[in-house]
């Protein structure tokens, strides 16, 4: 008995602990994780010494690295991967890049990809901010780098981002593809018939001259943004507009030109019919110069009439005759850059080219011998030309060359009466028989989509998120005209729209303009012309638009004369403020536009830099390059006034000219009032989208958390999204006063619904055990009934004295 009862004993023993062992090994990752708290937010921040850079990728990089500095510590800090800690770097540094620190991002992706050598994301944003910073040798280094990971096929989206900024190709389209049609017979609120001459201005809008006696100014979209006419026009024909933003029209029933201010008011008219000088006759196209000089097709008289800005008349070019140099039909006609005047003749199907002496040039046969009908010059030196049977061309003046354009698009077009392209690269059509115009962007676009970049987050307004995005086609260029119907915005698994969208250029007037002044010794004889450059550039300044700030930079020191300001007189005294006692140096100046631009980077305004300087023909330095591509990357143009005594300084004009702003020379004969004028012109590539939306509540999480944030934006069939996020900012999280007290009501409210829940609970079960009891008695009632019945009755007893039992 005793040994068994030992056996069983140590027997006992083992399955008990086999069964601790089982739990131990069950429960063990539960408590490594964090245990049934593991999904609790905590509060804990590790405090550590600040970031270094690391040696990149050298062969400790699988070291065991501490978390950023700020970030939210976890509950299982030293079980975490090396993944996730690089994700974190990541974070950090794209936290950086939404602050427009550029260079500080770039230590926290270096040491992301010190922890993962294979992380594409970091390698991608590393490249990004390379690529905003100027610094363009690195941050293709660092995309070609990303490209060899063997990654990018897996990630859709970076392989096309990389594409979009990497592998970009600038050969001119061959064919385009209608995006969108706008129909004359709509009922609405644009409503047109005979469309015939189409022209664009400056900022990409597009101006339509109809047969209905009214000009239609159309976003690049193709939405209606004013109506021009006012009962002095019967059927307009030729349109341009002048850099001033005026509208020149001709009216081909009244024999006329007409002049429009950018508002729409009538500002002169010019000429009725007759044969003479300042005469008409069923005038078609109209251009004008870089001077303001107009040039009328009179088609009726078959030549050219050039008038001056005010509508007197200069000079008659061309003459009637059959010979291969002259005009008969006169029908389209522009004027080039260096001053050449450009005739399409439809009876003689031929481009004529006439110099500023009105003496032809040259004469270029139309292909396929047919009628031209438009001509318009590119964002290049080319010109667009289309005939009758809806074919569009591009000629190249310096080559003499013609190439046939494939326009894809559902409608058969008849009669190309008018096209224009703005500097965005959009093609526009208008049709006079089928009553439409077309927008058709290139095909390489459309399949490549448009990019989405998110440039920027704001988070100061927190729980109210604002996105600074552009949106670009696939050679980089701005897409306007978008609203709050063209974009999303998501956090996590939400998705919203913005609660607003503001454009700017669109909808924002304000300009910021920073002056880099050279304060060195050399530009002492320039005082004079100095301050007159200033007192003119002031009057120009718009009260309450125009901030202005000035810097001075010389050889030994870099310091702010004058801080943002909207004062004309601040600005006139200006150089008052400048000691012009130390030397020169081309470093400190492109330092200066440099910090400049890093300071215009966080106002959401339209911005322009003007260098001042008497400049140097020095040697292109990796500065000089930053400064450029720094500018460039960020659509700032810079504009330079030179102050030297004769020639040029070919880098400043190349940076000027490189990043969309112009070259001055600061000579006796020069209007510092043209850069204000110049400034409000170039700076329409600044295209920049104001997404503003309101964080969701269950996407309020702790403080300094990261929240994941997406872009998408859509038009017609082309789409495209950007991915971005942020850290909720310190003191707004859900451990913050305001979030408690809602964390709070939140709690009240789910309790109450728990104690609704269970009192149902409760209610429900009462409910069913009175039905349960109810029936259990009705089946005891009925079962004793049966059980009654089934008892066998007894025998009734016989009556005494019966049938038997008497004697007679």
């Amino acid at each position: 008995m005793l040994e068994g009862l030992g056996d069983g004993f140590v027997m006992g023993h083992k399955i008990i602990i086999r069964s601790l062992i089982i739990c131990l090994l069950y429960i063990a990752p539960v408590y490594a994780e964090g245990g049934e708290h593991a999904n609790e937010p905590t509060h804990e921040v590790i405090i550590h010494k600040k970031v270094e850079e690391p040696e990149f990728l050298k062969e400790s990089s699988r070291e065991k690295h501490p978390l950023p500095e700020g970030l939210p510590k976890s509950n299982h800090n030293e079980y975490d991967s090396l993944e996730k800690n690089a994700q974190l770097y990541l974070n950090q540094g794209i936290n950086q890049y939404n602050n427009q620190k550029f260079m500080g991002a770039i230590p926290f992706y270096k040491k992301a990809i010190d922890l993962s050598p294979t992380m594409l994301k970091a390698w991608y944003w590393m490249g990004k901010s390379y690529y905003q910073a100027g610094m363009m040798e690195e941050a293709f280094s660092t995309w070609k780098r990303a490209i060899t990971l063997g990654e990018i096929n897996k990630n859709e989206e970076i392989s096309k981002k990389l594409k979009a900024y990497y592998l970009e190709s600038r050969e001119l389209p061959i064919s385009y593809e209608s995006l969108a049609i706008l129909s004359g017979n709509t009922i609405g609120k644009i409503c047109f018939s005979g469309p015939a001459g189409l022209a664009t201005d400056n900022d990409g809008y597009i101006y339509l001259a109809s047969y209905s006696g009214q000009i239609l100014k159309l976003s690049p979209t193709l939405n209606l943004v004013l109506r021009i006419g006012g009962g002095k026009l019967q059927q307009p024909y030729g349109i341009c507009v002048d850099k001033n933003y005026n509208i020149w029209v001709t009216d081909k029933a009244l024999h006329k030109v007409v002049k429009f201010s950018p508002e729409g008011r009538f500002l002169l008219e010019i000429g009725h019919q007759g044969y003479k000088t300042g005469e008409f006759s069923f005038p078609k196209a109209i251009a004008v110069d870089s001077k303001g000089n107009v040039f009328v097709a009179d088609t009726g008289n078959s030549r050219i009439q050039k008038f001056n800005k005010n509508g007197k008349f200069i000079a008659c070019i061309g003459r009637l005759g059959h010979s291969s140099n002259g005009l008969y039909h006169p029908r389209a006609i522009l004027v080039d850059s260096k001053g050449f005047i450009w005739v399409a003749d439809s009876w003689k199907r031929s481009l004529f080219k006439f110099d500023e002496q009105g003496e032809v040039k040259e004469v270029f046969p139309v292909p396929e011998a047919q009628k031209p009908l438009a001509l318009t010059g590119g964002n290049t030196d080319c010109f667009y030309l289309t005939t009758e049977k809806g074919s569009v061309f591009r000629f190249f003046p310096t080559t003499n060359e013609w190439t046939k354009i494939e326009i894809k698009s559902k409608e058969q077009r008849k009669s190309l009466c008018g096209i224009a392209i703005n500097h965005y690269g959009y093609l526009y059509l208008s049709d006079f028989n089928a009553n439409l115009v077309e927008f058709c962007i290139p095909s390489l676009n459309k399949q490549l989509n448009f990019n989405v970049n998110i440039e920027r987050i704001d988070i100061s307004h927190f729980p109210l998120i604002t996105h600074q995005v552009s949106v670009t086609t696939g050679d980089k260029t701005p897409l306007i005209g978008l609203d709050s119907c063209n974009f999303k915005v998501g956090e996590n698994t939400l998705v919203m729209k913005p609660l607003g969208v503001k454009q700017i250029i669109k909808d924002t007037h304000h300009i910021m303009i920073s002056f880099v002044l050279d304060n060195c010794n050399q530009m002492y004889p320039f005082r004079q012309r100095l301050k007159r450059m200033f007192v003119l550039f002031s009057k120009r300044m718009e009260l309450g638009i125009d901030e202005v700030s000035v810097l001075g930079v010389n050889k030994k020191e870099i310091t702010e004369i004058q801080p943002d300001t909207f004062s004309r007189v601040k600005i006139e005294r200006v150089i008052n403020h400048l000691s012009l006692e130390e030397g020169h140096s081309d470093e400190v100046i492109y330092r200066g536009v440099i910090g400049c631009i890093d300071t215009l980077l966080k106002k959401n305004t339209r911005k322009a830099v003007v260098v001042v300087t008497h400049g140097q023909n020095g040697e292109v330095t990796s500065l000089y390059k930053q400064c450029k591509y720094f500018a460039m990357n960020n659509s700032i143009p810079i504009f330079v006034v030179d102050l030297r005594d004769e020639g040029e300084s070919v880098l400043l004009k190349e940076m000027a000219l490189s990043t969309g702003g112009k070259y001055y020379v600061l000579n006796d004969y020069f209007q510092g009032s043209r850069i204000r004028s110049d400034i409000e012109q170039l700076t329409h590539r600044q295209v920049k989208y104001l997404l503003t939306y309101k964080a969701e509540a269950h996407n309020y999480k702790w403080e300094k958390s990261w929240v994941r944030t997406v872009v998408m934006a859509g038009y017609k069939d082309m789409v495209s999204r950007d991915v971005n996020g942020y850290f909720v900012p310190e003191g707004k999280g859900s451990d913050g006063t305001y979030f408690r007290m809602r964390a709070e009501k939140y709690s009240e409210w789910k309790a109450q619904q728990e104690a609704e829940k269970l009192e149902k609970q409760r209610a429900w079960e009462e409910r069913l055990m009175k039905q349960e009891s109810g029936e259990a008695a009705k089946e005891k009632e009925e079962a004793a009934k049966e059980k009654e019945e089934e008892k066998p009755k007894p025998k009734p007893k016989p009556k005494a004295g019966g049938h038997g039992g008497g004697h007679h």
